[in-house]
């Protein structure tokens, strides 16, 4: 099996009024079964120290007040660490982690990232603006949870050179991408993510694991081709599309 880096955003049902995404909303049942299955997990901040040899590393994106269950889950089951990325201008609005909850999930051991500051795309960003979204959100993640920031998970996914470069500038070791892929036992700058959708079963999940796994290698044409219609249509053109086609949340 290959080393896998799996991207969770909520875990659970969603609510009425909740903000997250529902097609990348994972079932807590099915997050359980995952993990029975998977045993031990890593956080790719622990990759990056040369502190851990597993094969499968957990993140979960935007900071979803479901994923503090997820954390506690991890941590009372001694399942292992997890990065989470969260945006400072965000935490502690509703349906997002708090600065408590976060500094309790660093006690756990948890890896607290950046996701930027507010969420926006960065590719979007002029370069000014760029600069103050990668700092800023560093800083302050920083100062509220007094451990460091070395990863980068870019909103949607959207990132260019002008991210990689200007992320590096400002001390990040690793930029946590949207790309499928298998993760190097030796940690590139650009680390691949396996995105884990609703619809997603466990015995799917598993199967991105394999270094011959005809899943991913449709989820990485998917990916290339979604790409490419982005860059034509533009992101917001583009997310008006999308949910034209997969309808309301």
């Amino acid at each position: 099996m290959a080393q896998t880096s799996f991207m969770f955003h909520a875990i659970g049902d969603l609510v009425d009024g909740d903000w997250a995404d529902v097609h990348y909303s994972y079932t807590f049942k099915k997050f359980q079964q995952f993990l029975k299955r998977v045993g031990q997990v890593n956080s790719l901040e622990n990759l990056l120290a040369g502190a851990s040899d597993s094969e499968v590393y957990l993140t979960f994106d935007d900071g979803h007040i479901s994923n503090y269950q997820a954390a506690k889950y991890l941590y009372e089951n001694r399942l292992g660490r997890a990065d989470f990325f969260v945006n400072p201008d965000l935490v502690g609005r509703a349906f997002y982690m708090s600065w408590e909850q976060l500094r309790e999930l660093s006690e756990m051991g948890m890896s607290i990232q950046s996701h930027g500051l507010d969420h926006c795309y960065l590719s979007d960003c002029d370069d000014v603006e760029l600069h103050r979204q990668l700092l800023e959100s560093k800083r302050i993640i920083e100062k509220n949870i007094e451990q460091t920031v070395t990863i980068l998970a870019p909103p949607g996914g959207r990132f260019d050179q002008r991210v990689e470069k200007i992320a590096k500038q400002v001390g990040y070791k690793m930029i946590a991408n949207s790309v499928p892929g298998h993760v190097s036992s030796k940690p590139s700058y650009l680390c691949p993510r396996v995105a884990v959708m609703r619809e997603h079963s466990v015995d799917t999940l598993l199967g991105y694991r394999s270094r011959f796994s005809r899943s991913l290698i449709q989820q990485k044409v998917k990916y290339w081709v979604l790409k490419l219609v982005k860059m034509i249509l533009g992101n917001q053109r583009y997310e008006k599309l999308r949910w034209q086609l997969l309808g309301e949340q």
